[in-house]
Formats: C-alpha cells, structure tokens, sequence
C-alpha cells in the first residue's frame, strides 16, 4: 500500500474508535399529571452532535379538549460505551403519585 493509503485508514480508524467511545443514547421518562399520560423520549448522538431523536406517547382515552400538557421527568437512563447511568424519581407523577 501506498503512504497516503496507510494514513487515510489509520485516520479513518481512528475516527471510528473515537465515534464509538463517543456514541450516547438518553432514554427519558416522562409523565403528564392532568391526563395521566406517559411519554417515552429517545436521543442518540455520536462526537456530541444529536443524530436520532424519537418520541412515544401512551395517552389515556377520554383526555378533555385543551388540554396542554405539562410532561415532568421521572426518569432518565444513559448509556455510552463504557457506562450506564440511572436516575429515577420516586413517583411516576409531580404530585408525588404512582397511580
């Protein structure tokens, strides 16, 4: 192989270790208190710059018409390729409920 090959795929190589130690993905929980609905948010990103986000909501039936609603955190899993974070609340809702 050529000089300038070598070092293209080394360079290349390189870029994939550090993507690969830099990939992250979020997973948060998240609750309405008025309706009692759930959302569940994904965010994955490599060298830090976002690349997938994705949004699934379980809605209850029968929610009013206007309402807007107020989501609040109660969990928020991260994972790199060398750790796993865990932080969770101790309810799933803002008034301090689990139902």
């Amino acid at each position: 192989m050529k000089r300038r090959t070598k070092i293209t795929l080394l360079a290349l190589s390189g870029l994939l270790v550090v993507g690969i130690f830099t990939y992250r993905c979020a997973l948060e929980h998240r609750s309405c208190v008025g309706c009692r609905g759930f959302s569940y948010v994904t965010a994955r990103s490599v060298f830090g710059v976002p690349f997938g986000r994705s949004e699934r909501r379980e809605l209850p039936s029968g929610i009013p018409a206007g309402h807007v609603h107020d989501w609040w955190r109660y969990s928020l899993h991260t994972s790199t390729a060398v750790s796993r974070t865990f932080a969770c609340k101790p309810y799933r809702f803002a008034d301090h409920k689990n139902d």
